[in-house]
């Protein structure tokens, strides 16, 4: 994953939105192990908005 000329997500917050829950957990903890703050995972963009 960090073929993007070492881009780092230390301190970077993601919100994950995916319905598919194991999907959503499988990018929740790849972009955890990069450095992300993880928010979500969330199933909907109307979820998210809350």
């Amino acid at each position: 994953m960090r073929d993007v000329a070492t881009a780092s997500l230390a301190g970077r917050r993601v919100l994950v939105v995916e319905d598919q829950y194991l999907l959503a957990c499988d990018m929740a903890q790849a972009l955890g192990a990069e450095g992300a703050e993880v928010i979500g995972p969330v199933p909907t963009c109307s979820a998210a908005s809350r």
